[in-house]
């Protein structure tokens, strides 16, 4: 599977750090296999929040499940939150 295009990927990142301002967040944007290929930290957070958002994406995409499903097993089975963090 192919990673989408730079521009694509560029002007998705731009529309979520837009549409989310108020918060100190970072971003980030993989491919098929979880790789990083683009990552946004706005102005103001922690340099730590794109770290997260990578390891976020990361993890959904080896899991194949969103990353709201994995928050809810995780309450559901403590020692699968261990495996994941």
């Amino acid at each position: 599977m192919r990673a989408p295009a730079i521009a694509l990927t560029i002007e998705a990142a731009e529309a979520i750090a837009q549409g989310c301002s108020q918060y100190p967040l970072g971003g980030a944007i993989v491919d098929a296999a979880g790789k990083p290929i683009l990552v946004h930290v706005a102005d103001g957070s922690d340099p730590g929040h794109g770290y997260t958002a990578i390891r976020k994406d990361y993890t959904a995409v080896r899991m194949k499940t969103d990353t709201i499903a994995l928050v809810g097993r995780t309450r559901k089975e403590p020692a699968f939150a261990v495996i994941i963090s």
